[in-house]
């Protein structure tokens, strides 16, 4: 089945990247594939939910890639990567006014 298939794609990925990041994480061990098969099944939830905004400018598969990559488990220990355009707002006092 095609779901089967592509969850354990993502699974695989999901043990490259956490293997990746294991340097700076507190998990070791075990806990490590139980943190990728979490980030996988996480994933898959995430895809079928964004399924419609799939335009076909890529390989699905590339396409659900980036799911497991740019959204690891919090239980990693590495924090989501944020946009380069984006820039956190101080605002000392009185609320923000945008230029």
């Amino acid at each position: 089945m095609a779901f089967d298939r592509l969850h354990g794609m993502l699974v695989r990925v999901a043990l490259r990247e956490v293997g990746r990041r294991a340097t700076r994480s507190p998990v070791t061990g075990p806990a490590l594939t139980d943190v990728a098969h979490q980030a996988a099944s996480d994933a898959m939830v995430a895809i079928l939910a964004k399924l419609a905004t799939f335009r076909g400018e890529s390989r699905f598969t590339t396409w659900a890639y980036r799911f497991v990559v740019r959204y690891p488990p919090a239980s990693v220990g590495v924090p989501r990567r944020r946009s380069p355009y984006h820039t956190p707002l101080e605002c000392p006092g009185s609320p923000c006014e945008r230029p």
